[in-house]
């Protein structure tokens, strides 16, 4: 099996990049798929302001021109001024379940991190803080969450593998609204405000194809 690996910058690879995700989970009950237009605007960079400061590389790992694996490598440089580090992250990774995909990724990953002078490599990261973060380890039956990153329980192996060590538990709780009577018309009334004041709309996944873009 011979398995590419490949750096990719077009925006035709970048949406090959996103739609990867959504064929990889298909049938999950649980993962919760981007909005496409959302995704390429995160890695354009004239969309995107995080990149007026950090540097990144999108790399994609190819079986016979077919996708079966990607991550983006990303140089922080405020995060690495701010703590006093020398620092990679990685993000948006994903693998088929096949260890070899996903060691020759980190890899590319590693000697990005080389060829700057870095000590250290973390992830799953996005470019900035607010981005979703960290690896699921438990909770795989339950509904992906805007704030974290689903993922299948073998990424943890792979992880673990390679010689990554867990840094932090971050932990989730599910909290249903004190509402017997369902959500009261004031809140409501205050969403279709702000819909019509800033020209906000609501999007149904099936229903639109401002998603598929």
């Amino acid at each position: 099996m011979n398995i590419v690996i490949k750096e990719i910058s077009s925006k035709n690879d970048i949406k090959r990049f996103i739609r990867f995700q959504i064929e990889h989970y298909k049938g999950n009950n649980y993962f919760v798929p981007p909005i496409i237009n959302d995704e390429i605007e995160t890695f354009s960079k004239d969309k995107n302001p995080a990149f007026v400061e950090i540097d990144a590389k999108l790399f994609v790992a190819l079986i016979d021109n077919k996708i079966v694996g990607r991550i983006v490598a990303i140089n922080n440089l405020p995060a690495n001024r701010k703590y006093g580090t020398k620092n990679i992250r990685f993000g948006w990774f994903e693998s088929i379940d096949n260890y070899e995909v996903a060691k020759l990724l980190f890899d590319e990953v590693k000697k990005y991190a080389i060829s700057l002078d870095m000590q250290t490599i973390t992830g799953p990261h996005g470019f900035c803080d607010f981005d979703p973060q960290g690896m699921l380890v438990e909770g795989f039956d339950k509904l992906g969450t805007i704030a974290g990153i689903y993922n299948y329980k073998y990424y943890n192996d792979f992880v673990t593998k390679y010689g990554f060590q867990k840094d932090i538990d971050y932990v989730e709780f599910l909290s249903e609204p004190p509402y017997s009577d369902g959500i009261p018309q004031k809140m409501l009334d205050m969403a279709e405000w702000a819909k019509k004041r800033y020209g906000y709309k609501l999007i149904q996944y099936g229903k639109s194809k401002d998603y598929l873009k």
